[in-house]
């Protein structure tokens, strides 16, 4: 055996040489682990090296042959399977065939069953419209229309909504028709055709239109009128049944009335006070006669103001009303309809 000068411990690493008589140390000095002597010659370290290397490449090439032979019986068995699948699909379109006149009676007849046909609708021309089509043989259907933030949209943000009393004819339709407004999109019109027992026939609708539907996807287009303080009476008179929108810019520290439209007022006779302004908000401060009323600048929340017959929440005016949240008289303003 050649004479060891040095070697490395194999737990820390640190180099060790010989006692003062040339022996190799048990212990490691650094980390007092106990050493295990390699007597084996330089030879035969190599040949063993070598043998283990020889070893593990023919342990790997036996793994990727077993693999390469499981890769082709799963390639085999697939195209098995496809053939299979082509031929009993042909054996099922010839039964369809012969029974398509019985399946037709089938969906015709089925009570309840509501099919919707949505296409989508992308705001690139005043043309755009989604076409809902009603075919539900119990007399009911619903409307689906697209809830959009901003244009274009499409029909993969599809909201369910009755339309009026949900007393739909079978074969009855909408037709929404879109235009945009400021890279936006406003409700042009609203179209109801209707085939019912071979009558047919299309009529406007706008008017019977769902309220409450046109308040989600009527207009996004900006109200020219700014900051929410010194609306007069007359103006809030005009807001009957409409949602006011208020959008408050940091940059001018105004409201911005982001959009006023119609809201929907129970057709069953409930009556929560006859006429209500609705204010959604992100970052609103309301002011009245340049006063500051409310201040919840990074919040976002909700406002509902009644309009009365005879004034505005029972009081004489907006400003009045607002007077009434700026003294605490009414615990918080983010009302519900209930709140009153």
């Amino acid at each position: 055996m050649s004479e060891m000068k040095s070697w490395n411990c194999p737990h820390c690493g640190g180099t060790i040489v010989p006692d003062a008589n040339g022996k190799p140390l048990t212990k490691c000095p650094f980390c007092d682990s106990l050493l295990e002597l390699d007597t084996r010659s330089t030879e035969q370290k190599a040949y063993e090296a070598f043998k283990g290397k020889y070893k593990a490449e023919a342990e790997f090439n036996e793994a990727e042959r077993r693999a390469r032979q499981e890769f082709e019986r799963q390639q085999v068995k697939q195209a098995e399977k496809r053939e299979q699948s082509r031929k009993a699909k042909g054996r099922v379109i010839g039964a369809v065939g012969c029974l398509t006149p019985i399946l037709i009676f089938i969906i015709l007849f089925a009570v309840g069953a509501v099919f919707v046909k949505v296409m989508d609708a992308r705001l690139t021309d005043p043309s755009s419209y989604i076409d809902v089509s009603f075919e539900g043989l119990n007399g009911s259907g619903h409307i689906v229309y697209t809830y959009h933030d901003d244009a274009p949209f499409s029909a993969h943000d599809i909201r369910t909504y009755s339309y009026e009393d949900g007393s739909l004819s079978n074969g009855e339709s909408v037709k929404i028709e879109f235009s945009p407004v400021d890279d936006n999109a406003m409700i042009k019109s609203v179209t109801k055709a209707y085939n019912v027992s071979g009558l047919k026939g299309v009529e406007s609708d706008f008017e019977n239109f769902s309220s409450d539907v046109m308040a989600d996807i009527e207009t996004k287009s900006k109200d020219d009128l700014k900051d929410a303080q010194g609306m007069s009476a007359e103006r809030f008179k005009a807001l009957e049944r409409q949602c006011l929108y208020l959008r408050y810019d940091p940059d001018t520290n105004t409201n911005t009335v982001w959009d006023v439209y119609k809201v929907h007022i129970d057709s069953h006779g409930t009556d929560y006070g006859d006429r209500y302004v609705s204010v959604w908000y992100d970052n609103l401060v309301v002011k009245s006669n340049g006063d500051l009323v409310y201040d919840k600048s990074g919040e976002g929340g909700h406002l509902m103001f009644f309009k009365y017959a005879d004034g505005f929440n029972g009081y004489d005016s907006f400003d009045d009303f607002l007077s009434i949240v700026k003294n605490n008289k009414i615990a918080n303003p983010q009302y519900s309809q209930h709140d009153f």
